[in-house]
């Protein structure tokens, strides 16, 4: 109890044991940002509790001094004003951080500090511990997830193990059950497999002795295949050429015949229409003797001379819109009018 208010009294509030205060000072003295030479002895983790006691003391000893160097002048600095200027503050900063020496040697010693520089000193470790959160935090998370994915996948496995051992037995029974079956069954269903087995060998070795001339007989049959097509195009071209020449042959003849047909018809035609001039050609001459012979003694110039034929020309009617000019009365007996023009009969076969 004296020994505590002693140390209180010096202003040495704040005691952590050795490995306290590794475990605290530790990352101010491996920040990147304040690179120093301080060299720490690693602990050995087979290590008795003694050896790791001693090790954290050793430790302690050589990052005092690195704190008391590096960072009594700065936490100092960031006091306020009318803590700088008081002459207890500036006899405390000449000794912040104290490694104690008890004198009984089976008692730990204690790592002492100032409060203040403590304070301090806490809100830099603070800065430190959010960076370095910041950058771990993202492989921590993947870590968990490869974790949690590797878990998942365990899992699945260890439900999926049972199938796939159930699985390969029933495979390795169903080989071991079909190779007894062929040595020593006796059953009739084991004869028919038997049988097929020996049956689908014997076709493979038939198969493998017979390829060549299976190669050949295959071969000759297409070749007959191509002669069949072949001649059944030719058959079909010479019979298509035959039809052909029959159905010329025969429009040949039917026009043939619709041609003479047609000159026997122009004949006729042109027989009728003789005979019809000659009719018409007495009927003038009659028409002619009889104006000769009455009262009014028609004029002989209308007597064709010989050698000559009459020609009767029929007066034209003038028609408006598709009906004649005047109405069309029905003559009376005898009562034409005719215009006679003598010609020639060579001039005419000229014309």
């Amino acid at each position: 109890m004296l020994d505590t208010l002693n140390i209180r009294r010096y202003g040495f509030p704040q005691r952590l044991t050795a490995q306290d205060f590794v475990d605290w000072a530790t990352i101010l003295v491996k920040d990147p940002d304040h690179p120093n030479d301080v060299c720490l002895v690693p602990e050995d983790p087979a290590g008795s509790q003694q050896q790791r006691q001693e090790t954290a003391v050793e430790n302690a000893g050589r990052i005092a001094p690195y704190l008391q160097a590096a960072w009594a002048e700065r936490i100092f600095d960031e006091l306020a004003s009318s803590d700088r200027n008081d002459p207890l503050f500036i006899k405390q900063k000449e000794q912040v951080v104290v490694v104690g020496c008890p004198r009984d040697g089976s008692v730990a010693p204690l790592i002492m500090m100032r409060d203040w520089f403590m304070t301090g000193v806490e809100k830099y470790r603070e800065a430190i511990l959010r960076r370095a959160t910041a950058i771990l935090q993202p492989a921590v998370q993947a870590g968990v997830h490869s974790q949690m994915l590797y878990g998942k996948l365990v899992r699945d496995a260890k439900k999926i193990q049972p199938m796939l051992r159930g699985l390969i037995d029933r495979v390795d029974y169903m080989n071991n059950k079909w190779n007894a079956v062929q040595i020593t069954a006796r059953s009739q269903l084991c004869a028919a497999v038997k049988a097929k087995i020996s049956r689908a060998e014997y076709h493979a070795m038939r198969s493998q002795h017979f390829e060549g001339m299976n190669r050949q007989h295959i071969a000759v049959l297409i070749k007959a295949a191509t002669e069949r097509i072949r001649f059944r195009d030719t058959r079909h071209h010479h019979l298509v050429d035959g039809v052909v020449e029959q159905v010329v042959a025969v429009i040949s003849q039917r026009k043939e015949a619709i041609l003479c047909d047609a000159r026997e018809v122009y004949a006729e035609a042109v027989q009728k229409v003789h005979d019809t001039r000659v009719l018409l050609d007495q009927l003038d001459r009659l028409q002619v003797g009889t104006e000769s012979e009455g009262p009014d003694q028609a004029a002989p110039a209308s007597i064709p001379p010989a050698g000559s034929k009459v020609v009767r020309y029929f007066p034209l009617i003038k028609r408006v819109g598709g009906q004649p000019s005047q109405p069309v009365v029905a003559p009376s007996t005898f009562a034409y009018t005719y215009n006679f023009v003598s010609k020639p009969i060579k001039q005419q076969e000229d014309e």
